[in-house]
């Protein structure tokens, strides 16, 4: 059991485990990373040249071809501050693998990250012939939202922040979330990835990364920002929705608004919450019954 003992013998790890929602994170692990640039990196190796292809509507067989190689970077490619002590610390292999089960993640165990795109979004357009008002009539209204979202540089960037957020936070504070994971797996108990919270996506960690992802967000539709109730910032990062839908069904609406609410109030210390962002989501939008997918 010495990795349990370790565990609490670290100060970040024991606040994060001792802690109630909204305590340690203020103190010890709150802050934002400048990655915009090491982000763009990233996305302009590995998906910058589909997604200028899908806008000009000329996917062809060899675009999607390329696009499933699997390829990778070094972390000791990424120039900015955040990134270069990380890399010191814990460096890891970044790679593009649309192929890949599951969604975009961090690996603390093998130390890489691996990043996707929502293939079933854009190949519901490609398939489509890029026939919009087509699929417009097909799906609900928020469906086409979402998937409309779900296609654009904007999410695919936000979901580069989402992990780089991870790594850097895992790397710069005492690797408390390999450790956590390690634990996890020493006890093969899942449920201290959460933090004495319902959901993972409810813990501080989670929260942090969602909070990167918002900043991309708002960066790229900072023209707007202002004027965008809270329910297009759960369409722009689609991600936000999934997680919102997946709370509310498996938690019901409490654990639901506990989230948001700790969600908002990240939002509003990193400046980051728009005028017209009052209120929680529509539960409407979330009881929607959606075709499968992820968006």
């Amino acid at each position: 059991m010495e990795i349990y003992k370790s565990l609490f013998e670290d100060q970040i790890c024991r606040s994060m485990l001792n802690s109630t929602e909204g305590d340690y994170t203020s103190t010890i692990l709150e802050n934002t990373y400048n990655i915009d640039k090491d982000a763009d990196y990233i996305y302009n190796k590995f998906f910058k040249d589909f997604i200028i292809k899908f806008k000009k509507k000329s996917i062809s067989k060899e675009d999607l071809g390329e696009l499933s190689k699997i390829i990778s970077i070094e972390s000791s490619e990424l120039r900015g501050e955040d990134c270069i002590k990380a890399h010191k610390i814990n460096p890891i292999t970044i790679y593009r693998n649309i192929l890949d089960k599951g969604q975009s993640r961090y690996n603390t165990e093998e130390n890489y990250i691996s990043l996707k795109i929502n293939m079933d979004a854009f190949n519901l357009v490609i398939n489509s012939g890029f026939d919009y008002k087509e699929l417009k009539n097909k799906i609900s209204p928020n469906k086409y939202k979402s998937l409309i979202e779900e296609t654009t540089e904007s999410r695919v960037t936000s979901t580069i922040h989402h992990e780089l957020s991870h790594w850097l936070n895992d790397s710069l504070h005492g690797r408390n979330l390999k450790k956590l994971s390690d634990l996890a797996t020493q006890l093969d108990d899942e449920d201290i990835l959460k933090l004495k919270q319902k959901d993972v996506n409810l813990t501080h960690f989670e929260i942090d990364a969602q909070i990167h992802a918002i900043k991309n967000l708002k960066n790229q539709k900072k023209k707007i920002w202002d004027t965008m109730p809270i329910d297009d910032v759960f369409y722009g990062y689609t991600q936000l929705r999934w997680i919102a839908k997946d709370v509310l069904k498996k938690y019901g609406k409490d654990v639901l608004e506990i989230w948001e609410k700790n969600l908002l109030k990240r939002m509003h210390r990193e400046g980051l919450l728009g005028k017209n962002m009052k209120g929680f989501i529509s539960l409407d939008i979330l009881t929607e019954k959606w075709e499968k997918g992820w968006f």
